[in-house]
């Protein structure tokens, strides 16, 4: 079963047993604006949480996400280094990159960091 956290800066994970998609949220597509490029990650990239991801480029600035958990990527979403604008129009439907979560201890102990939706909707940083 395939469960959504979120992040403080507005990501989402869907996890489901040792994977997650990561995206970001209509919230956090709106505040950064139109899209028009996403570094892409090179499949193997070993990722440790609270670290830099990767960088999202809109016409309104330049954002560094960093990694909501820690894992190696296995995927990263190939038509958006051609269409970064499928954010635009689909932030909660629209995965940036996969990971395989370090560990199933590591992912339980990182989860605690991540909101749940409830949790996501009292966040006091939901606005800039």
């Amino acid at each position: 079963m395939t469960q959504r956290y979120f992040t403080e800066d507005h990501q989402w994970l869907d996890i489901s047993d040792d994977t997650a998609l990561l995206g970001i949220t209509r919230l956090g597509e709106e505040m950064l604006g139109d899209l028009v490029f996403i570094e892409s990650l090179d499949i193997g990239t070993r990722i440790t949480q609270g670290n830099r991801l990767l960088t999202l480029e809109s016409v309104k600035t330049a954002y560094e996400l960093t990694a909501p958990l820690s894992g190696t990527v296995t995927k990263f979403n190939a038509q958006l280094s051609t269409h970064p604008e499928l954010i635009n129009t689909a932030p909660d439907a629209t995965w940036i990159v996969k990971i395989q979560v370090q560990d199933k201890n590591t992912l339980l102990s990182e989860l605690n960091s991540l909101l749940t939706l409830e949790n996501y909707k009292k966040n006091p940083f939901r606005t800039a």
